[in-house]
């Protein structure tokens, strides 16, 4: 089968070496990318219609054969076959089979360069938001755990050692401040991918028409058109990495949340105890019983730097326009993407599944970790902080343990009470932004294609 770029003096040579090499694994992404590419596809046709490209009758036509294929493609019927050089293609094959010369008119004002821009974007459009909900889901539960730990004490560490007391509650509060955080980054890259960059062709605009953008653009959800046709293509690979660097902080917050577990879950501390359906044993002890799921948490983490570099240098040392460079840079991001759904499903396996140890807790409370409170008593008695200080080193091992309710009146409640008001408002306002942004994408969806 030809390639939509092929010309009648195509010579003879066997090509199969280069499809192989050059589309057998994007194909397999542009898998993913159908619905997106059917979508763009809708707003390209509304927009020659507008443009009296395309007859009312053969827009008609066009838009009821890519509902056509919307429907087919949620029951599964719709694929690429192995012939389609890309999802584009694919597309464009089965308008010109269903509707002869108006399929053909498709491609007008439009190069498969910003047709693949539009598509990843408006992928990333739909799971940033389902990946942003994960993680207030992951905020909620450790919500309940803050709230089952609030009166629960253990030992905190600095360097690995024993340093003074805190609280499940404000160890919690902690990770949930640091998602919130990287809510924040995710918005900011879902801005910069909320931008149409339909109509920039390869890099040049369109010659002799004029393309209105903002209407396809609207047809599609995107509130903003990018509106430098030649920033796009030098832009790829920037605006993925954007979104990859922002799940990358996600994952660095679940590294170190997982070094934690890890660490507490240890015998040695038994903070806290992990579910079976999390843990592992080993071939040869018997008694061995791995916190797998949270090491390969800790571990995943790291694919996100080296995503992050292959698309910070996809487009290195390129000049102006479209290069098959930029290729990469599509895979990169979806790989991204998919990683970071993975673990973030994975810590809400683990946290479900994690329970807290009071009694282990209570044990690492040992004299020395109250030496810090001895030093602040003598100061609020009058001595001079390096003094108290000082004294209170020398005699650490033998600092008084409070007991339960003089531990917890010995702490600032107020920095619970106003977090707890913080996590609250952050919360709901990043909730409220991802209900909002998926009610216009459905609502886009609806509107073009039922």
């Amino acid at each position: 089968m030809n390639k939509i770029w092929q010309k009648d003096d195509i010579s003879g040579q066997d090509r199969a070496w280069f499809d192989r090499f050059t589309t057998t694994e994007d194909r397999s992404y542009d898998q993913f990318l159908l619905p997106y590419d059917i979508i763009g596809n809708f707003a390209q046709a509304s927009m020659l219609h507008r443009m009296g490209i395309y007859a009312e009758d053969e827009f008609i036509a066009v838009s009821g054969a890519l509902k056509s294929y919307y429907r087919q493609w949620k029951d599964g019927k719709f694929t690429l076959l192995d012939t389609d050089e890309d999802v584009h293609s694919c597309i464009e094959r089965n308008l010109i089979a269903d509707c002869g010369d108006a399929g053909k008119k498709i491609h007008t004002g439009r190069s498969r360069n910003d047709q693949v821009a539009t598509d990843v974007r408006l992928f990333l459009k739909d799971t940033i938001l389902e990946i942003a909900s994960d993680w207030i889901a992951i905020i909620d539960q450790l919500e309940g755990l803050r709230l089952e730990g609030e009166r629960v004490f253990f030992a905190g560490l600095t360097h690995t050692q024993p340093a003074m007391p805190t609280s499940v509650a404000n160890w919690c509060a902690g990770w949930q401040d640091m998602l919130l955080a990287d809510i924040r980054s995710i918005q900011s890259a879902y801005r910069e991918v909320n931008r149409s960059p339909l109509g920039s062709a390869a890099g040049y605009g369109v010659p002799y028409f004029t393309l209105d953008r903002a209407f396809a653009a609207g047809k599609m959800g995107f509130p903003e058109v990018q509106w430098a046709v030649n920033a796009v293509q030098p832009g790829r690979g920037v605006l993925e990495r954007r979104v990859v660097d922002a799940l990358g902080y996600a994952a660095h917050t679940y590294n170190r949340l997982a070094a934690d577990m890890i660490l507490f879950a240890h015998p040695a501390f038994g903070y806290f105890r992990f579910s079976d359906d999390q843990t592992s044993g080993s071939s040869i002890m018997p008694q061995k019983r791995n916190p797998d799921a949270w090491e390969l948490i800790r571990a995943g983490s790291h694919r996100f730097n080296g995503i992050a570099a292959e698309l910070a240098s996809a487009g290195s040392n390129l000049t102006s326009g479209y290069h098959r460079d930029l290729q990469v840079t599509k895979r990169a991001v979806m790989d991204g993407i998919f990683a970071a759904k993975d673990l973030t499903q994975a810590v809400q396996h683990c946290i479900r599944g994690t329970e807290i140890n009071p009694e282990a807790c209570a044990r690492s409370l040992t004299p020395e970790v109250f030496a810090t409170h001895e030093a602040n008593r003598l100061v609020a008695g009058g001595m001079p902080f390096r003094d108290a200080y000082r004294l209170a080193g020398k005699n650490a091992d033998q600092s008084v343990v409070p007991d339960d309710e003089a531990l917890q009146s010995s702490y600032d409640r107020n920095n619970q009470e106003m977090h707890a008001k913080y996590v609250h408002e952050q919360r709901s306002a990043a909730s409220f932004w991802i209900d909002t942004q998926r009610q216009k994408n459905d609502k886009i969806i609806h509107t073009l294609l039922h």
